[in-house]
């Protein structure tokens, strides 16, 4: 009860009381290990937790809280290994497959981050989140495809979600889908009017016309064609008449 009224400091002198009188809880020291992270005391805590480990080897909660001091201190190999070991305890826990994904994620290891996002969709096929996660995972593997078939997914089940048909707009984008793209957004705008998501979906929105012009510019040149190279012609398109003004 202290803790939620951010008395923390009382709150761990409770703890410290409650642990002499049973120093065989490891749920005592889980507690007590979470008030030291919201005091920023994270060697601490990570020390608390080891006792609570000591204590029960075999509890999942252990590691998953082990794992997430870690990840305040951005220590994400040792995190890592906290998360899967929770896993292993407990496979069918949804949130710690999710931050398997999230942790790899942080270690640039984006194909072995998607896999875990696959592991926390198949036992929550509703876990909106993981999908967004997947799906940011799957664009810094540059895998387009798969990013828009995530999304897909994603929508089918929560198809009002501005934030899911802003992601897809912009993966259409790099597919040069800009028609459809521009169908997203202006869907997105449409949920969240009065929102930041109006101002993304503005600035995100492209000119058909202009783009088909950058396009035979391009193609003239015999230049690829990319969502890159076709904002930067049209970047040009625009310096150019400005010039010529």
């Amino acid at each position: 009860m202290l803790s939620y009224l951010d008395r923390y400091n009382e709150a761990l002198a409770a703890y410290e009381q409650a642990l002499r009188l049973d120093p065989q809880d490891e749920d005592l020291y889980l507690a007590q290990a979470r008030v030291l992270v919201y005091l920023k005391r994270y060697d601490e805590a990570l020390a608390t937790c080891q006792q609570a480990q000591e204590l029960a080897p075999t509890k999942p909660s252990v590691y998953k809280e082990k794992g997430n001091i870690q990840t305040s201190q951005q220590q994400y190999k040792g995190a890592l290994v906290a998360y899967q070991k929770a896993a292993q305890l407990d496979p069918k826990d949804v949130l710690v497959n999710e931050k398997i994904g999230d942790t790899f994620c942080e270690l640039k290891r984006f194909a072995e981050a998607t896999k875990a996002y696959d592991r926390a969709l198949h036992l929550n096929p509703d876990f909106i989140r993981a999908y967004s996660s997947q799906a940011h995972a799957f664009k810094k593997l540059g895998r387009y495809e798969q990013v828009l078939s995530i999304y897909n997914k994603a929508l089918k089940r929560s198809p009002k979600k501005p934030s899911l048909l802003v992601g897809r707009a912009s993966v259409l984008k790099k597919l040069l889908r800009y028609e459809e793209a521009n169908d997203d957004y202006s869907r997105a705008e449409l949920l969240k009017p009065e929102s930041l998501y109006a101002v993304i979906c503005i600035l995100g929105k492209v000119d058909l016309r202009q783009v088909d012009e950058a396009k035979t510019r391009l193609q003239a040149a015999g230049k690829e064609l990319s969502d890159e190279a076709i904002g930067a012609e049209i970047t040009l398109m625009h310096q150019e008449k400005r010039t010529q003004s």
